[in-house]
């Protein structure tokens, strides 16, 4: 298990799978950092686990 923070800045339209994608590019770009696959991440935020399918907006996440 791994706890890494990004700062992004993304629209709130985006969906929590193109979210994944983000992260995955910016792991690689993270010196000493192993790419993270879309399919091995699992974003949590007020302890629920967040869909694919949801937009950031859906899931409330705000800015902060």
């Amino acid at each position: 298990m791994h706890d890494l923070q990004f700062s992004l800045q993304v629209d709130p339209s985006l969906k929590i799978s193109d979210l994944k994608s983000t992260i995955r590019r910016e792991s690689v770009s993270k010196e000493g950092c192993a790419e993270m696959p879309e399919d091995r991440q699992r974003l949590i935020f007020r302890g629920q686990v967040l869909l694919d399918d949801s937009t950031l907006r859906q899931c409330r996440l705000e800015d902060g």
